[in-house]
């Protein structure tokens, strides 16, 4: 996700600076917050280098579970959890590094995280267990 009126100051608080990777389980728990990216980037890597074409099946098991895309309900509440999450890390941090650093400056309203409409979702992986795509 980026994060769109996220400013230079931003980047003490995240490393990404404007983006944000998350990864969170399908009950809205984050396993791992963008606080952690580099442990996303390796679980991207394993699950994706050498792929060059969809599972078809997961595929189908997606389209199935979400009426071809049009019931996207469980992936909207579960992009309101991830928001929430970064805001809760974000704000987390933000005071953290006040405390730590006297020359620390509380990032302006405008540039924290309040809603989803803060962000454009550049890209999202959904992480299935094939086993379970052959059973639908």
């Amino acid at each position: 996700m980026k994060h769109k009126l996220s400013g230079r100051q931003s980047e003490t608080v995240n490393p990404l600076k404007e983006y944000y990777l998350v990864y969170v389980q399908n009950d809205g728990m984050v396993k791992l917050n963008f606080t952690q990216p580099k442990q996303i980037l390796e679980i991207y890597q394993f699950l994706c280098v050498g792929k060059r074409v969809p599972i078809e099946s997961l595929c189908s098991l997606f389209n199935h579970e979400t009426q071809n895309g049009s019931d996207l309900r469980l992936y909207n509440e579960l992009l309101r959890a991830t928001v929430r999450a970064i805001k809760s890390s974000f704000t987390k941090r933000m005071i953290q590094n006040i405390q730590a650093n006297r020359n620390a400056q509380l990032l302006d309203h405008t540039h924290q995280i309040n809603d989803t409409t803060d962000f454009d979702l550049i890209t999202w992986l959904i992480i299935k267990d094939n086993d379970h795509a052959d059973a639908h």
